[in-house]
């Protein structure tokens, strides 16, 4: 299966602060700047970014979203998530075309989003995806929606498989900074094997947030291998069940 991600060498596990680390909405993006900037410093590590979600697990999301300007009003269902800039690269997500988020996609900036291959054939085939607009509904913490807010196409990125192995979803992206959520997966990718560095990373987060726990510390292989389980249990039964056919067969 094409999984559209490259797993190897990459640690991941979960980020949930005390609530009372976010009197405000307001108070999430600085917090996780410095978060990331902790873990980035630490030896070892070449990448790391935050989401809502993690591959064949889910964004983190299920959303409505419209096309400004389209032909109709028609509501569109899509997976959608918050991510930060180097996420797809700690992933090995491709992009096909435009860009991805970077420096510029600040809080105080153009909104601006991704999608994924399926979304653009399936909304926009034949037309190009870059630049057109989708409106999506503000996501609050710790769990409200808002009124929509429009969002501008600056890229598109090879499936990823969110849904399972086997199906591709359309999918929506956009800068974590501009729609913060309290509670955040981590994905980083490491020079050496990462399991070894879960410590160094662990205190550089405590040194800034000593409150603070790793959840759910594995990597993203074992993460696929899981998945992966239960189509192993099915092959060995079926060789089980082929092997005792051809035992029991009559001779002759």
């Amino acid at each position: 299966a094409d999984l559209g991600i490259n797993p190897e060498h990459v640690l991941t596990f979960n980020l949930a602060p005390s609530d009372r680390r976010f009197p405000e909405v307001k108070n999430i993006v600085p917090y996780y700047r410095q978060v990331l900037e902790r873990i980035e410093s630490v030896p070892g590590v070449k990448s790391a970014a935050f989401s809502t979600g993690l591959p064949t697990q889910g964004t983190g999301f299920g959303m409505t979203f419209k096309v400004v300007g389209g032909p109709s009003e028609e509501d569109y269902g899509c997976a959608f998530g918050l991510i930060t800039a180097d996420y797809l690269k700690t992933l090995g997500i491709r992009i096909t075309k435009g860009r991805g988020f970077d420096q510029r996609d600040t809080e105080s900036s153009v909104r601006v989003a991704m999608i994924n291959e399926k979304l653009a054939q399936t909304v926009f085939p034949g037309v190009d995806p870059i630049g057109q607009r989708l409106t999506v509904g503000e996501i609050i913490p710790p769990g409200q929606l808002g009124p929509p807010i429009e969002w501008q196409v600056v890229g598109v990125f090879h499936n990823v498989r969110n849904d399972g192995l086997r199906n591709d979803v359309p999918e929506i992206e956009v800068p974590f900074w501009q729609m913060p959520w309290n509670r955040v997966t981590a994905v980083v990718r490491t020079e050496v094997e990462p399991t070894t560095v879960t410590r160094s990373i662990a205190s550089a987060i405590n040194s800034f947030d000593p409150e603070l726990p790793l959840a759910g510390v594995t990597t993203l292989d074992d993460v696929v291998s899981e998945q992966f389980a239960p189509d192993r249990v099915a092959l060995a039964l079926f060789g089980g069940f082929a092997l005792a056919a051809l035992l029991l067969a009559p001779i002759g």
